[in-house]
């Protein structure tokens, strides 16, 4: 799905991919969270590599550095893993219900 942010057209889709190439990411989920009905923002969920510390800081400046300042995700939650359904896909139902709250 695409929105707007910072007067740019965004999908999460070109974000998650620029993530996929940082060498301390395992995996990683983008979504835009609703802030009102036309105030959106992107989140990453992110499964750092076993070992890796990263920071919300650490990730922003590489989307940045990667995609301009339009592209940056507003917010980012560090997980263990990320929610699969039956067949082994990303559920995005249990992504956006766990972390899809602007407030959380």
């Amino acid at each position: 799905m695409n929105f707007q942010q910072n007067d740019q057209n965004i999908r999460p889709e070109q974000v998650e991919m620029a993530l996929n190439e940082h060498p301390d990411i395992k995996e990683v989920s983008v979504i835009s969270i609703a802030h009102m009905p036309q105030d959106r923002t992107l989140r990453a969920i992110i499964v750092p590599m076993k070992d890796k510390i990263l920071t919300e800081e650490d990730i922003i400046t590489w989307c940045r550095e990667k995609l301009g300042e339009a592209a940056c995700p507003q917010s980012v939650i560090f997980v263990h893993e990320l929610p699969r359904n039956g067949v082994g896909k990303l559920s995005m139902r249990d992504i956006k219900s766990r972390w899809g709250n602007p407030f959380g």
